[in-house]
């Protein structure tokens, strides 16, 4: 159905350029963030923001905050958390969770949790108030980008790792660092001029002040604990990262789902904002959580879990199949998960999705 959908279209581009004077681009096909939109981008790097937007503002992400769109922006550019990557919508987050990960790695790597989600869920207090403002509205739904009409969350995803007594954190900022009224460094205690000396476009993170890092690239910051005393980040190759705690497990998710019917929507998975990783000797979980994707909006997580024993139950059988009979589960030879939700049918074990990740606890 989609590749006579894409001959169609084609096909009356092709009729259009006869009929009137047009301007040609070399096109790539992409899809927007939420795999609803689709349409061209004149460069394979680039992604594509609105088909309802306008190519003169392409390369110009801070335009989407505009009454007119851009069309695509360019390879590592964003907005909010959806991150352009080489022509593929992924997400801030993503990158700090690399970062973290990266961290866990070099101290702790049999030993350790990483959680990324909304910051009322990740974080544990922020009901107080910094200067007189609640916390919460340097956090959620108060921040204006670049002036736009519409309030957007003033920080992404918040990502929290934990290994041995140490605690570590990160975010993306949606608004710059040095907001004078609502920076993030307020939440952290510190000055909204903390990180000026780490404005550079280097690509990487560099330190602010008190094992505070900042990336001007990507407008992150991530909070170290003091036990951490290099003066760098973790030189780890992100891409053997990315291999080990995404591409592997999320095949193992992948191939299970496809054997199933009705789960085309796992290969919409690409922005990864809502993770859980943890490990403890050979115990390991992961999962991840979409929102909002495809035509028919599609929650869905996918959880693989390896070495953990049920003593003697099935998973399956003997629990998930009472709270959840739509839940697609495999037993062995590692726990696979897969539960999906739509605006029609919103009972579904996604409405637990923290209850069956960051909520457990490997011993």
């Amino acid at each position: 159905m989609k590749g006579k959908l894409l001959l169609a279209v084609f096909v009356l581009l092709l009729l259009a350029a006869f009929a009137f004077a047009v301007n040609w681009y070399p096109v790539s096909f992409r899809y927007n963030w939420n795999s609803r939109g689709f349409g061209f981008c004149p460069q394979e790097s680039q992604c594509l923001v609105s088909s309802a937007g306008n190519h003169s503002f392409d390369g110009f992400p801070e335009k989407y905050f505009s009454p007119i769109k851009p069309y695509c922006i360019n390879n590592s550019q964003y907005v909010l958390d959806f991150y352009c990557s080489s022509g593929n919508w992924s997400s801030r987050t993503k990158l700090i969770a690399v970062e973290l990960l990266k961290i866990a790695e070099a101290q702790s790597p049999n030993d350790f949790s990483l959680f990324c989600g909304p910051a009322n869920i990740t974080a544990n207090n922020i009901n107080y108030e910094v200067e007189h403002v609640p916390v919460k509205n340097l956090l959620a739904n108060y921040c204006n980008p670049y002036s736009s009409v519409n309030t957007y969350d003033c920080v992404n995803s918040v990502c929290v790792l934990r290994y041995g007594n140490n605690t570590a954190f990160g975010t993306s900022l949606n608004i710059p660092v040095e907001d004078n009224s609502k920076s993030f460094l307020k939440v952290l205690g510190k000055s909204v001029s903390a990180c000026s000396g780490a404005k550079n476009l280097d690509g990487d993170f560099d330190l602010c002040s008190d094992n505070i890092w900042y990336n001007h690239n990507t407008e992150s910051i991530i909070v170290l604990p003091s036990s951490y005393s290099s003066n760098s980040l973790s030189s780890t190759v992100s891409d053997t990262i990315i291999n080990k705690y995404f591409t592997q497990p999320f095949a193992d998710v992948r191939s299970f789902a496809r054997a199933q019917s009705n789960s085309s929507f796992i290969d919409s998975t690409h922005l990864f904002s809502n993770l859980y990783f943890a490990k403890k000797g050979s115990k390991e979980v992961f999962g991840f959580l979409e929102k909002d994707q495809g035509q028919i909006s599609h929650d869905y997580f996918g959880i693989v879990m390896k070495g953990i024993d049920f003593n003697g139950y099935s998973l399956c059988s003997d629990l998930i199949g009472f709270i959840d009979d739509k839940t697609l589960c495999r037993d062995s030879p590692n726990v696979v998960l897969v539960s999906a939700k739509t605006r029609e049918i919103n009972q579904s074990l996604v409405n637990a999705w923290s209850d069956v990740t960051s909520k457990l606890r490997l011993r």
